[in-house]
């Protein structure tokens, strides 16, 4: 498989995704998962058993983007990151400082979102 996912080459994420995708179709044509270091790969959390044993992302507890952190926690076992919640109690995940978001277009109902380029859920 050949090509970008959020602007970088992710052939284990992709074909973990590609794959779901032709199960749920109920077709039975699979792409071959090559066995190649795949940062992202934690972030496939539907079936956390095609995870195991391969390349853990290394996430930064402060980060700008914690849903990262919750994938990869669900992944691999680790425990919840409860430390990342958002700021408004019932939401898990959000995101800060993204790259292809448009801070100026988020609801107008909560101007800090605008100021700290923060949406949630995550873009």
């Amino acid at each position: 498989m050949i090509g970008t996912t959020d602007f970088a080459h992710r052939p284990v994420y992709s074909g973990l995704w590609m794959n779901l995708g032709f199960e749920r179709l109920g077709k039975s044509e699979r792409v071959a998962i090559p066995d190649v270091i795949d940062d992202d790969v934690g972030l496939f959390w539907m079936n956390p058993s095609l995870v195991l044993g391969r390349q853990r992302r290394i996430v930064d507890p402060d980060a700008n983007d914690p849903y990262l952190s919750w994938a990869c926690a669900h992944s691999f076992g680790d425990p919840l990151p409860i430390h990342l919640l958002g700021r408004v109690p019932e939401v898990l995940t959000w995101e800060s400082f993204a790259t292809a978001a448009d801070y100026e277009r988020l609801p107008k109902d909560d101007p800090s979102r605008t100021i700290s380029q923060t949406c949630w859920p995550h873009s």
